[in-house]
């Protein structure tokens, strides 16, 4: 999940405070339920970097993430 809100994050869409807030919410429910201590929410931080390391990488080679499904024909 964090992730995919990584990848949203590297898109024009990362003004949205809709998009920050399940950010933060999720970065909150991770926090409260590692029983793993420190090291469950450095994973999560690192799964959201990883994701807007993605979309920026997708955006350099001419992806379109935002409108992903665009090209696609539905029968």
């Amino acid at each position: 999940m964090l992730a995919g809100l990584g990848v949203i994050l590297s898109t024009r869409k990362r003004r949205s405070p809709i998009c920050w807030t399940m950010t933060l919410v999720n970065l909150a429910i991770v926090r409260t339920r590692a029983r793993g201590g420190r090291g469950v929410v450095g994973l999560a931080v690192a799964g959201l970097v990883g994701g807007f390391i993605m979309g920026v990488a997708a955006r350099a080679y001419g992806v379109d993430i935002e409108n992903l499904d665009a090209g696609i024909k539905k029968d």
